[in-house]
């Protein structure tokens, strides 16, 4: 009989506890994730009240009664961030406002968005805060009620985990109630002012990311399945943790997350040439500027230092012709969606000041598309240029492309005069799905080269280029029949030395010799006759200078400290130029001429005679 009534009062007393620990449903969502990912979105987490779980039974005049509940993160996951504030971001004073709602038969609920709040994000990852205002054991006027009896047919609810404006789901359940027009709630309303949800005040974003490289073998996930635990402590108004505070939650520990695979997407720049996606059938290439009046001095100009008043700008010039893509490529499916960002990033490229102007386009190609699609281009400041995605089909079977024209990029001379090399400019490029705060996407492309500033003081690198001499006739002084011979000067009036050179000589049949002319020093001279020459054959005839021949002589000089010579006739000791005079007798007479220049800069690089020079018959 005694152990009877034993068991009877440990009934009674778990019957109490049953009571006093009321159950709280608890509904998640469980999307696929990827169990390596360092930003994952999971799942929504709502919790349904059908009893006064979170009141004061022993004071149900008092409206405020505050329990915090704390969401642990499990298996070394870390939370980063709800919606788009971290740690640093959300607190007490300044948290993330969350609606009640009408689960069942709740006509009026409070609408103070104070109710209830997400207050606090663990510096380390390990959980995060939401705190319970209101005592659900109140039984208050209609303007302040939160339970006015709640039970399995009269139920309330909150929801996290959800983008901006998917809570609350109907005007009745607004922080303002139902409205016409949006009302900002009276009492402030977190970061930022909550929004206009279509006529009626909504959540912020509350979506919640996680990042899951904490362990490793994806420890994190038993059964397939990511879970948080839920613990429930006493609290105040400043969200200070008290004592534990015993609620039932069902299920205890809510799955959000469920083990996936890796979709690796990537961003490909490119500058694509003819029939490429994006080219509008021109090929496209990396433009250069050049802007070097801010050098200090110049014609007339004297001590002046054009810098001295300021930037003096220049610019690279893009359009047509300078157009380059970013193409989608992901390992299955695509990854642009309806209005997402593209984002450009103008690097300051260690230029004093460059900017972007606010005139650039951009074109959506690719994905099936018969023509390009103009887009939506904004600056958010003057290193950005975002590209609204708009539409997108979700059917294609193809990648898009993004075609973009940065205009003009304008940069400070005064920057980059003192530079001896060139400078490249360079941008980051970055996707941002629409209403971006977590999830994976690609690498940005970090670096990617869209033109060239020339550098003011860029030193002339030395190169090779030809001086050329035409000589229209020499006599055959190696015809055993005839006695001609023939003296050949060459001098070179420039101030510097020249290199070697080459004389390809052309008998009247055809038949092409070679002769190796030695460098002449600055105003030096090479006098020779002709027949003291050696005469290198390029074909089957040995013997050179048996017939009238003609000639041209290609002279190698470098630059610096030479300027090309184009023809002009003066010499001022720095242009550089070489002169013959052929003189030829037969021992009863004689006569002489000077060889025709020809423009050196047709030949640079190049010691090929002319194909009208070879007008014999071989």
């Amino acid at each position: 009989m005694k152990t009877l009534r034993t068991l009877l009062i440990l009934s009674i007393i778990s019957l109490f506890m049953f009571w006093a620990f009321a159950t709280v449903e608890v509904q998640t969502t469980t999307p696929l994730v990827n169990p390596d990912g360092s930003s994952e979105i999971v799942g929504s987490l709502r919790f349904i009240l059908s009893s006064p779980d979170f009141g004061d039974p022993n004071n149900t005049t008092d409206t405020d009664y505050y329990v915090l509940i704390r969401v642990q993160a499990t298996g070394n996951a870390k939370f980063k961030n709800i919606g788009h504030w971290g740690p640093n971001d959300i607190t007490p004073t300044s948290p993330i406002y969350i609606a009640l709602e009408e689960d069942m038969n709740m006509q009026n609920i409070t609408q103070d968005p104070t109710a209830v709040r997400i207050v606090r994000i663990d510096p380390n990852g390990g959980y995060f805060d939401i705190l319970f205002t209101k005592n659900l054991y109140n039984r208050g006027t209609p303007s302040s009620v939160v339970n006015p009896g709640l039970s399995s047919n009269n139920r309330i609810r909150f929801t996290i985990g959800v983008p901006e404006c998917a809570a609350p789901t109907a005007d009745i359940n607004s922080f303002t109630g139902a409205t016409s027009t949006y009302t900002p709630p009276a009492d402030p309303a977190g970061p930022t002012d909550l929004p206009d949800c279509g006529g009626h005040v909504g959540q912020q974003d509350t979506t919640i990311c996680v990042d899951f490289t904490g362990t490793p073998g994806n420890g994190e996930f038993l059964g397939g399945f990511w879970s948080v635990g839920l613990v429930n402590y006493h609290s105040d108004a400043n969200a200070s943790l008290g004592a534990s505070y015993n609620t039932n939650y069902q299920p205890a520990n809510p799955a959000l997350a469920q083990e996936g695979s890796a979709n690796p997407c990537s961003l490909i720049p490119n500058w694509p040439g003819k029939g490429d996606c994006g080219s509008f059938g021109a090929e496209n290439s990396a433009p250069s500027g050049k802007y070097c009046d801010c050098q200090p001095g110049g014609q007339g100009q004297g001590a002046y230092d054009p810098c001295d008043g300021g930037a003096v700008w220049g610019a690279i010039d893009f359009g047509t012709g300078h157009r380059f893509t970013v193409t989608e490529q992901c390992q299955s499916g695509f990854l642009f969606e309806d209005n997402g960002t593209i984002e450009v990033t103008l690097n300051d490229n260690g230029v004093t000041d460059t900017y972007l102007v606010n005139c650039g386009q951009a074109w959506l190609d690719g994905g099936g598309l018969t023509n390009p699609q103009s887009l939506s281009v904004s600056y958010p400041d003057d290193h950005t240029m975002d590209i609204d995605l708009g539409d997108v089909d979700e059917n294609r079977t193809s990648p898009y492309c993004v075609s973009i024209d940065l205009c003009q990029i304008a940069f400070d001379c005064c920057g980059v005069r003192d530079y001896a090399d060139d400078v490249a400019v360079t941008v980051n490029v970055d996707y941002l799905p629409p209403n971006y705060v977590c999830g994976a996407r690609p690498a940005p492309i970090t670096n990617w080269q869209v033109g060239t500033i020339i550098g003011c003081n860029k030193p002339v690198e030395p190169q090779s280029y030809y001086l050329v001499l035409y000589f229209p006739y020499f006599p055959p002084v190696n015809d055993p029949n005839l006695t001609w011979w023939c003296g050949l000067a060459l001098a070179n009036y420039a101030a510097q030395p020249t290199d070697g050179g080459v004389l390809y000589l052309y008998e009247q049949d055809g038949d092409a010799f070679t002769v190796d002319v030695p460098a002449l020093p600055g105003h030096g001279m090479w006098v020779t006759l002709l027949d003291q020459l050696t005469l290198t054959p390029q074909g089957s005839d040995t013997t050179g200078g048996d017939e009238p021949m003609s000639g041209i002589l290609f002279m190698q000089v470098t630059t610096p400290p030479y300027t090309v010579w184009t023809g002009t006739t003066y010499d001022d000791g720095s242009i550089a130029g070489i002169d013959a005079f052929i003189l030829m007798g037969d021992n009863t007479q004689a006569y002489g001429y000077a060889a025709r220049h020809l423009n050196s800069t047709a030949y640079y690089g190049s010691v090929t005679a002319p194909i009208w020079f070879k007008h014999a018959n071989k």
